[in-house]
């Protein structure tokens, strides 16, 4: 939230024009009324825009500085989140990954993924019972989701380019696959049919961190 500049020279030239009438006080021609009638509307301009910036300008500066900060916070946590899943499939399907995983890893790594396999998350402790692998990424697909969700209830206060990235993960093909198969047992041997749309979805979180992470830096 930046001051317009129109209202910035506006308010340089009413206090211009405020200081030439202290310098010359009166005047008779037809000018000078006119000059009169702007010094009137520099003098009720002055103090409404000083009352702008104390009460309306700072307050929405300080609390967009916070806003900026809570989201690259929770944009954080939501690449936090995805990069303990992709390690854990990493680890499972025996396959090193880089610090950004390409496409082909990601094929690699389904491939070798049985969906109905133990994941690394308990489901119930008593008696013990692990999710499966799919169980493993439509969770983390739901706490990916109500924190997108989160992120849109201010989207009044994002940029276009941020509103952008975040609608796309959320009408990302990764959720609605795993939308579609959580409905139906399944008897795929691998994941390797989330593939293609599990690296889109990392593509799309990384480019989001990154966006949130640059604009964090210039609110601070």
């Amino acid at each position: 939230m930046n001051i317009n500049k129109g209202l910035s020279l506006a308010l340089v030239a009413s206090v211009a024009i405020v200081i030439l009438k202290i310098e010359f006080p009166s005047g008779t021609s037809i000018y000078y009324r006119i000059f009169e009638a702007a010094y009137w509307f520099s003098v009720s301009y002055v103090p409404g825009f000083l009352v702008y910036i104390f009460i309306v300008y700072l307050p929405r500066k300080r609390d967009q500085k916070a806003l900026s900060v809570f989201i690259a916070d929770q944009t954080a946590m939501l690449f936090g989140d995805l990069q303990v899943l992709v390690n854990e499939l990493s680890k499972a399907a025996n396959h090193p990954i880089g610090a950004k995983p390409t496409a082909e890893d990601f094929n690699i790594i389904c491939s070798k993924i049985n969906p109905n396999d133990k994941a690394p998350v308990l489901k119930k402790w008593n008696p013990l019972e692990h999710e499966n692998w799919l169980e493993f990424l439509y969770d983390r697909k739901e706490r990916a989701e109500k924190t997108i969700d989160l992120l849109l209830r201010y989207m009044l206060y994002l940029e276009a380019e941020h509103i952008h990235l975040i609608t796309e993960i959320k009408g990302c093909t990764f959720f609605i696959l795993l939308d579609n198969v959580s409905r139906f047992p399944i008897t795929n041997e691998d994941i390797g049919f989330l593939a293609s749309s599990l690296s889109d979805y990392y593509a799309l979180i990384h480019d989001l961190a990154e966006y949130s992470d640059k604009h964090r830096k210039v609110a601070a």
